[in-house]
């Protein structure tokens, strides 16, 4: 099967630490590290063991470029990069010992914006692009599936572009705090809907507006980063989607991806940081 992935690649640059600092005041570092990251990149790491993944995505001109070019290629993944003139994405993760973190973009280009050629995929996933790009590519690609992840990107330009987007997808994921965010314009969202809630359930709006809670099962072990847990759990949601094409069993295959992420530093299934892809 092949899918067809649309978001955007980072460095995830990384700083641990003990516990965050107060105002006014410093902590040392315990260690740094370096991963690929960004949904896009995410989402197709985390597929790219079952499926045969084409995804595009932004990039500047610079050295970092190569690099996460390269450690997506060791994914086997089919990379389309769009570059720019000027540098690539960055982002600072600043993690502590409980899990908890702070994230700090360096900004850079991340997002695609070059052509698409109308072709056909098993299932589309749509994640961190420009607006009219998400249309395009809903117009374009056909496909049996397909999952819109706005995300922070889709909130930045605007709530009308998300529920135009969302009214051409068969899935629109959603964390809670963006689902409180939409407020009641969710109702203008006529597809199918799933909102996740870190470890509280899953819950899933179906077209006729009729809500189904799913369970969040314990992890594994200590929680170490929940960096990456919306990318894993739209990366689970479509390969059991796939493999089954029943929606519970499809949430329960998202949670089982976004509880492996969690327990590891990270946001995607890869091992090792940046340099020893």
């Amino acid at each position: 099967m092949k899918i067809f992935i649309i978001g955007a690649v980072s460095l995830d640059r990384y700083i641990i630490v003990d516990s965050f600092p107060m105002d006014d005041s410093m902590v040392f570092a315990l260690d740094t590290k370096e991963f690929v990251g960004a949904g896009g990149a995410n989402i197709a790491i985390d597929l790219s063991k079952h499926f045969d993944v084409d995804f595009y995505f932004g990039t500047g001109d610079d050295q970092l470029a190569n690099s996460l070019v390269k450690a997506l290629k060791a994914s086997n993944i089919s990379v389309h990069p769009f570059v720019q003139t000027g540098k690539s994405s960055i982002s600072l993760i600043i993690l502590d010992k409980s899990g908890g973190r702070r994230i700090i973009s360096l900004g850079g280009n991340a997002l695609y914006n070059g052509e698409l050629s109308a072709s056909h995929y098993d299932a589309v996933c749509i994640c961190e692009t420009f607006p009219d790009k998400a249309k395009e590519v809903f117009k374009k690609i056909n496909s049996p599936l397909k999952v819109y992840l706005p995300g922070g990107c889709g909130l930045y330009f605007g709530v009308d572009d998300i529920i135009e987007n969302a009214n051409m997808a068969d899935f629109t994921l959603f964390s809670g705090s963006e689902a409180r965010l939409l407020h009641h314009r969710m109702d203008e969202i006529r597809t199918n809907i799933i909102i996740t809630n870190a470890s509280q359930s899953t819950n899933y709006i179906d077209k006729t507006k009729k809500t189904h809670a799913f369970e969040v099962p314990r992890p594994s072990s200590a929680i170490v980063d929940t960096t990456g847990a919306g990318d894993a759990f739209c990366a689970g949601f479509i390969q059991g989607y796939l493999k089954t094409g029943d929606v519970s069993k499809a949430i329960n295959s998202a949670h089982a991806m976004a509880g492996q992420i969690i327990v590891k530093m990270g946001a995607n299934i890869l091992e090792g940081g940046i340099d020893d892809a």
